[in-house]
Protein backbone atom coordinates (compact mmCIF):
# COMPACT_ATOMS: atom_id res chain seq x y z
CA UNK A 1 0.00 0.00 0.00
CA UNK A 2 1.31 3.43 -0.95
CA UNK A 3 1.65 5.97 1.83
CA UNK A 4 0.39 9.42 1.08
CA UNK A 5 2.51 12.38 2.14
CA UNK A 6 -0.37 14.80 1.67
CA UNK A 7 -1.54 16.40 4.91
CA UNK A 8 -4.82 18.25 4.85
CA UNK A 9 -4.76 21.77 6.23
CA UNK A 10 -5.51 22.28 9.92
CA UNK A 11 -7.59 25.29 8.88
CA UNK A 12 -10.13 25.45 6.09
CA UNK A 13 -11.35 28.83 4.82
CA UNK A 14 -14.41 28.63 2.58
CA UNK A 15 -15.68 32.10 3.44
CA UNK A 16 -17.47 34.32 0.92
CA UNK A 17 -17.92 31.66 -1.75
CA UNK A 18 -21.72 31.78 -2.14
CA UNK A 19 -21.96 28.22 -0.83
CA UNK A 20 -25.53 27.01 -0.45
CA UNK A 21 -24.57 23.81 1.31
CA UNK A 22 -21.57 22.68 3.28
CA UNK A 23 -19.65 19.63 2.04
CA UNK A 24 -20.20 16.42 4.01
CA UNK A 25 -18.03 16.17 7.09
CA UNK A 26 -15.47 13.39 6.84
CA UNK A 27 -12.67 13.12 9.32
CA UNK A 28 -10.18 10.64 10.64
CA UNK A 29 -8.36 11.51 13.81
CA UNK A 30 -5.00 11.65 12.01
CA UNK A 31 -6.36 14.14 9.45
CA UNK A 32 -8.07 16.61 11.74
CA UNK A 33 -9.27 20.03 10.69
CA UNK A 34 -9.29 22.30 13.73
CA UNK A 35 -10.80 25.46 12.26
CA UNK A 36 -13.43 25.94 9.56
CA UNK A 37 -14.59 29.33 8.30
CA UNK A 38 -17.74 29.23 6.18
CA UNK A 39 -18.82 32.79 6.99
CA UNK A 40 -20.43 35.00 4.37
CA UNK A 41 -22.11 32.25 2.39
CA UNK A 42 -25.74 31.24 1.82
CA UNK A 43 -25.86 28.17 4.08
CA UNK A 44 -29.29 27.25 5.44
CA UNK A 45 -28.28 24.19 7.48
CA UNK A 46 -25.28 22.15 8.57
CA UNK A 47 -24.58 18.64 7.33
CA UNK A 48 -26.08 16.00 9.63
CA UNK A 49 -22.66 14.45 10.18
CA UNK A 50 -20.89 17.64 11.33
CA UNK A 51 -20.12 15.82 14.59
CA UNK A 52 -17.64 13.63 12.63
CA UNK A 53 -15.18 16.51 12.87
CA UNK A 54 -13.98 15.48 16.31
CA UNK A 55 -10.90 17.76 16.28
CA UNK A 56 -12.75 20.94 15.33
CA UNK A 57 -12.38 23.71 17.90
CA UNK A 58 -13.59 26.66 15.79
CA UNK A 59 -16.48 26.89 13.34
CA UNK A 60 -17.38 30.33 11.95
CA UNK A 61 -20.96 30.32 10.63
CA UNK A 62 -21.52 34.08 10.73
CA UNK A 63 -23.39 35.88 7.96
CA UNK A 64 -25.27 32.88 6.58
CA UNK A 65 -28.98 32.04 6.29
CA UNK A 66 -29.02 29.26 8.87
CA UNK A 67 -32.51 28.07 9.66
CA UNK A 68 -31.57 25.09 11.80
CA UNK A 69 -28.57 23.75 13.64
CA UNK A 70 -28.47 20.05 14.36
CA UNK A 71 -28.61 19.05 18.01
CA UNK A 72 -25.39 16.98 17.95
CA UNK A 73 -23.11 20.03 17.98
CA UNK A 74 -21.60 20.63 21.40
CA UNK A 75 -20.28 24.10 22.16
CA UNK A 76 -17.31 24.22 24.52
Amino acid sequence: MKKSFYKPPAELDLSNNRLKKMPAAKSKKKNCIHSIDVSGNALTKLPANIDNLVCMTRLDLSNNNLQEVCCTVTVV
